[in-house]
Order: C-alpha cells, then sequence, then structure tokens
C-alpha cells in the first residue's frame, strides 16, 4: 500500500514537473519576443527647446513641426542679437546644433557681421 501511493506521488511529481518545464520554455520564448521587439524599436527622445513650454518627440528620422519650429527660433533669435561681445558665446551655443557643412558657413557669416559691426562703431 505505501509503494502504491509513493508511485501515485511520484507520476504526479513527474507530470508536474513536465507541465512546469513547458511553461518554462513558453516563457523563455515570451521573453526572446519582448528581447527583439526591444531591440528593434525605434527610440523616442523627448526634448524641451527653450521656447517650448511642452513636451515634443523626437525620433531616429522624424521630429514634430513644434520642436523643428521652436528650435529654428532658438537660433534665429540667437543669431538676430549678434555683438562683437558675444560672438564666441554664440559660437560655442550653437556648434553643437548644426552639421558641419553648416558649422562652417555660419561661422563664416557670424565672422563676417562682427566685423561690420565692429566697422561701423
Amino acid at each position: 500500500m505505501n509503494l502504491e501511493r509513493f508511485r501515485q506521488t511520484w507520476q504526479r511529481l513527474v507530470t508536474e514537473n513536465r507541465f512546469h518545464r513547458g511553461v518554462l520554455i513558453a516563457l523563455l520564448g515570451t521573453n526572446l519576443l519582448t528581447l527583439i521587439g526591444l531591440l528593434q524599436a525605434e527610440r523616442t527622445v523627448v526634448l524641451v527647446p527653450p521656447i517650448l513650454e511642452q513636451q515634443v518627440n523626437v525620433a531616429r528620422a522624424s521630429a514634430s513641426q513644434e520642436v523643428k519650429e521652436a528650435w529654428g527660433l532658438f537660433v534665429t533669435e540667437l543669431l538676430g542679437n549678434v555683438t562683437p561681445t558675444n560672438a564666441p558665446f554664440l559660437r560655442q551655443t550653437l556648434e553643437p546644433l548644426l552639421s558641419p557643412k553648416l558649422r562652417r558657413a555660419v561661422a563664416a557669416i557670424l565672422d563676417d557681421q562682427v566685423e561690420a559691426l565692429q566697422r561701423d562703431r
């Protein structure tokens, strides 16, 4: 009788073990699917430029219209207030925001404006 009870209990343990192995494999599969989805997802960065008071979304290859307008306004505001004393600060502030091709052009224009302002004084 004890041997028969042991066999039944042992059989239940084996069945439960097989069930848990199946659940474990299913959980590993869902974790792998989650990892693949995470690695393939396009990351979105949320920025608040100096002029905006609300959040805007910037993805890898696109940005909302509000963020483009805000950064454009910020840059034009900086460039509209050029003086010989703040020109180095403006260059330092604008360089990280511009592409290498634009950096050279903006730096040349900034230098021309500073020279024109110094000649006018």
